[in-house]
């Protein structure tokens, strides 16, 4: 596992109630979307695949034919126009995702946070609320930067150790 999940993973454990067994998704959406899944402070495992940008770059260099105007979208909708599906496609995949490590996570426990970081964060967090209309009751934590806060962590508990 790299040392930016192992970040952001740290990142949601400090983020987390400390009352509790800790239960939560690390998710940082950016170049790729990362999920990393934690219960009771026991990482299980993951999840890597193509950001917004990449995934919609994909289909277009590997398809004659195929063309995006880089528009960013807002809200899931079916697409009018080969740009406009290439871009629904691409935030169809980064929420099916989220909306799978939701299911996952509400599964294995009742209580559980969802932590979000990443350039794509507020645009995935915004897409998958007007879908879901709160369907889920899950509330999406935007952290500006889970790998920083988890590197803060690391290096705040080294110099309390060794000063």
């Amino acid at each position: 596992m790299g040392c930016d999940r192992w970040m952001a993973s740290i990142a949601g454990a400090s983020l987390c109630d400390k009352g509790e067994l800790t239960n939560y998704l690390a998710i940082d959406a950016g170049t790729a979307i990362t999920c990393d899944f934690v219960m009771g402070n026991r990482h299980l495992g993951g999840w890597i695949a193509p950001g917004l940008r990449m995934a919609r770059m994909a289909v277009v260099n590997q398809t004659k034919n195929v063309f995006d105007y880089e528009q960013s979208m807002s809200i899931l909708t079916l697409g009018k126009n080969t740009p406009e599906c290439v871009a629904n496609g691409a935030l169809a995949q980064q929420l099916g995702v989220l909306s799978h490590a939701i299911n996952i996570m509400q599964q294995k426990c009742t209580k559980f946070e969802i932590f979000i970081s990443g350039g794509d964060a507020p645009l995935l967090i915004n897409a998958f609320n007007e879908i879901e209309k709160n369907k889920n009751k899950v509330n999406i934590n935007y952290i500006e930067n889970l790998v920083l806060i988890g590197l803060a962590k690391i290096a705040h508990e080294y110099l309390a150790k060794n000063g």
